[in-house]
This record gives structure tokens, sequence and C-alpha cells, in this order.
């Protein structure tokens, strides 16, 4: 049940990178630092005293090289954490109005931070009314809103009725006062609709922009809304109307690789088709895609994971003109353990992506044109032979980033840093 809890914390895959990552040991003063272990597991945690509760950690929002917050899990309770020297030290940051873990009809919160003061956390709440199984029954979903504007310490609360068929917070984006929450409707087999919440006013209120029927039918469904399936669907916003969508395909197919692009604010989504390299328009592959990011409403690139049982590649797709047209890089060829990926992106130009369990590792600083392999070695290297897997992975600048890694369902965990580009980590000291 943990680790299913932990999964849905995380995110349905690897996919939603960018801006997001993920945090381990360090943070609180009841978990001990870190020493080699047994050969293979040369950063395996001290075994704690019977009655320290160990956390676990689920996502990491670095805002810069020394500011940065961690969520996850400990006694039982959603929680958070805040540094401010670069992951060094961490503090535990109270927020009173969290649900109980594994709260009925409650999922997950989603946490977002957009700078170093403002942050945000969302969830959904249903409860049914009337009796199971009559023809009056029926849900009533209230998604709450809590805001920050110092960094975690103090939050306000928001709450707004949605419609009963939204299940669960998918995403939170904000820039500046205007903000979105993805939320979904439940579904199975890649099914499942989307629906897309906006706020003007930095969360206090929000209004239904898009919303699908398909696999749930729903009354107030709109027209051009996003796609009716399970899969994920990063997205980011360059003006408070113009934002983007990637949307991958989980189905073993003919490739497909699309966008869907708003002007209106979130409210009508179309579909942007990107080119598919010759070699794989008649391969069976799944495509999954990363986070879209703008450098301005007009320069901006996405990368791709094409995937098929046992060829991979990536291929940063770029714009220049706002996406009337989007070129290919170069493929950045995938070794078959590399899937699935982790990505990380301080630019259009610039990112990086790794296997979750190593293999490839590499990045471009030319929007895919090329791309530089990367050594998995040393204490990376030793991270992988000891079973350890990826987590989640967080690029700063052109030199500093984060690379948390778990083994053994959430037992052991480690944060490694890189200062020169990804070409070295260390392990973190706090």
């Amino acid at each position: 049940m943990m680790r299913q809890l932990v999964e849905r914390l995380r995110g349905r895959r690897m996919s939603s990178a960018g801006a997001l990552a993920a945090t381990g040991m360090l943070l609180v003063p009841s978990v001990s630092a870190a020493t080699p272990g047994p050969a293979g597991t040369p950063y395996a945690r001290r075994q704690p005293a019977a009655n320290v509760a160990q956390p676990v950690f689920t996502n990491l929002d670095m805002i810069d090289t020394t500011t940065g917050f961690a969520w996850g899990i400990l006694n039982d309770h959603y929680a958070l954490w805040a540094t401010r020297d670069g992951g060094v030290h961490w503090q535990r940051r109270h927020v009173a109005s969290l649900p109980p873990l594994n709260a009925p009809g409650t999922p997950f919160p989603v946490l977002n931070f957009d700078n170093a003061q403002q942050g945000w956390i969302a969830w959904i709440t249903r409860r049914g009314i009337g009796k199971p199984g009559s023809a009056s029954s029926h849900s009533v979903a209230t998604l709450t809103v809590l805001h920050t504007r110092d960094g975690g310490r103090r939050w306000s609360v928001y709450h707004r009725r949605v419609l009963g068929v939204m299940r669960e917070v998918e995403q939170i984006a904000f820039l500046g006062k205007n903000g979105w929450i993805r939320v979904f409707s439940g579904g199975v087999m890649n099914q499942g609709d989307t629906g897309l919440y906006h706020t003007t006013n930095n969360g206090r209120s929000w209004s239904l922009v898009s919303a699908a029927s398909g696999y749930v039918p729903n009354p107030d469904a709109t027209p051009d809304a996003l796609p009716a399936m399970d899969i994920p669907m990063p997205m980011t916003f360059t003006t408070a109307n113009d934002g983007w969508v990637a949307v991958g395909n989980d189905m073993i197919s003919h490739t497909v690789a699309s966008l869907y692009h708003t002007t209106t604010a979130g409210r009508r989504w179309f579909r942007v088709l990107l080119p598919v390299p010759a070699p794989l328009q008649h391969n069976a592959y799944t495509t999954t895609e990363f986070q879209p990011v703008f450098a301005s409403a007009g320069d901006g690139s996405v990368l791709v994971q094409f995937q098929g049982d046992t060829h991979g590649e990536v291929i940063d797709y770029r714009t220049t003109d706002h996406g009337k047209v989007w070129t290919m890089g170069t493929p950045f060829q995938l070794k078959a353990s590399a899937s699935p990926l982790a990505m990380s992106a301080i630019s259009p130009s610039k990112a990086w992506v790794i296997g979750v369990t190593g293999g490839s590792f590499g990045m471009t600083q030319n929007g895919g044109h090329s791309w530089s392999n990367l050594p998995i070695a040393e204490h990376l290297k030793a991270v992988f032979n000891g079973g350890y897997r990826v987590v989640s992975f967080n690029m700063v600048s052109s030199t500093r980033g984060w690379m948390l890694v778990e083994a053994g369902n959430q037992k052991r965990f480690a944060l490694l840093r890189t200062k020169d580009g990804g070409h070295s980590w260390g392990i973190q000291r706090w």
C-alpha cells in the first residue's frame, strides 16, 4: 500500500521533469546521516533506533542553487521541508491544513513552488451523497488549495466545489497571479478524462475552463478540451493565455507525437502534430513526452522519448516562432536499460536525460542539435550497482544539480549533487 501511495505521489511516470525532482534521507533531525554501507550499497542509511520514524520523500522543487522544498511522508502524515543552503540543512514546515494520510476519498496532495516564497498545495476530496446504488446517489467533490507567500511558514486555505466526476489533482502551474490546476476523473486501460481549473487571483477562486467527457460521462464537458487519456500530460504556460501540454501515447502503435496548444488560458485546446523521424514512422513505439520548456512565448522545446521493445531514442523538438513550426534535433540513442527516463531542463537549449536505473546519460546544450554522453562512473555507478534508482533529477544551472535515488522500497535514500553539469556526482553532505 505504501509503495502504491508513493508512486501516486510522484506521478504516473518519471516524465514530469523540468522543475520537479526529489530528495532523500537528509531532511529531519531524527534521520541519521548516511555512511558507507556494505559492499554494493555505498550510501545505505544507518540503522535507526526502533522508535525513530523514517521519512519517505516523494518530490523536491529546487528553486536555485540554495533554496528548495521537499515533499513526503513522516509519521503517517504528509510533510514539507525547506532548505536555504543548497540541501546542507533542512527545516520542517508545519502545514496544519493537510488531510490525513490515506483519508477516504482524498487522493494525494500535489505540491508546486513558483519561487522561493510562493507555493501551492492542492487536492480533491470526494464524498458520496444519498444511499449507494439509489437513483439519487451522487458524488460531491471539493478542491482545496493552500497558498504560501513566505516559503511555507504560513498558509492560506481556499475551497472550491468541483465536478463530482473529478478525483485527483495531477499538476499545479502558476505564472504570476494566473494559475491552472489539472485534474483527472479516473480511468483504466489508458482511459480517463482531464479537467482544468483556472485562477487569476493567486488561487483564491477557481473556474472550470476545460473538461473532457469520454470515459466518465460529464454533462459539463467543454468543446476542444484536452484529450481523455490516462497518461502523463505535463503542462507549461508562457503567458496568461498561452499554454502547452505534451501528450504522449502509452499504447504500442505507430508512433504519434503531439502537443496541445491554447491561446485562451486553457479554455480551448488544439492539437499540434510533431514530425516523426522517418525510421520510426512504420514501427511500433510508445512515446513519452516531457514538460515543455519555454524561454519566451516564441522560443521553446519539448523532449520526446520513443521507446520500442529493443530500441529507444530521445528527440528534442524546437520552435522559435511560437510553435508554428517545430524542428527535430539529432536523436540521442538510448540503451535498453535506460527506459524509463528522468529529465531536467534549465532552458529550451539545455537539458539532461538519464535512465532511472542507469544505462544512458546525456545532455544537450544546443536544443538537441547534438548530444554529449555523460559518464556513469564512480559514485553514480556505485549507486546503480547498489540497487538504487533515480526518483527524480533536478538541474538548476549549467553546473549545479541534484539527484535523488532510492533502494529497497523507500527503505534507503541518498541525495547526490553535481557541480560540473553532471560529469561527476558526490554524496550530498549535511
